[in-house]
């Protein structure tokens, strides 16, 4: 168990890191196509820029969310052990 923790512990990060570059070169596409698209390019900027939040939101609430319930799950784990 402890193995699998630490594990993930290793990889969450990276996968944020990961995230946040692949969010970043969307962005700059997006915004490329803006400055190319005119008006065109500023609708389809809107739409896809509320997909990249959604998105954006859901990979790191995820993970935050995931860290929290790893901590509380090691605490309480610690705690029961330290009945014993």
């Amino acid at each position: 168990m402890d193995g699998l923790v630490a594990g993930l512990y290793e990889i969450v990060p990276a996968l944020q890191k990961v995230a946040a570059a692949l969010t970043i070169l969307a962005l700059v596409v997006l915004g490329i196509g803006v400055i190319t698209g005119g008006a065109e390019g500023r609708s389809k900027f809107k739409e896809v820029m509320k997909n990249i939040v959604i998105g954006c939101a859901l990979v790191f609430g995820a993970s935050s969310l995931g860290n929290m319930l790893m901590e509380s799950c090691l605490l309480y784990l610690r705690a029961l052990g330290a009945r014993r």
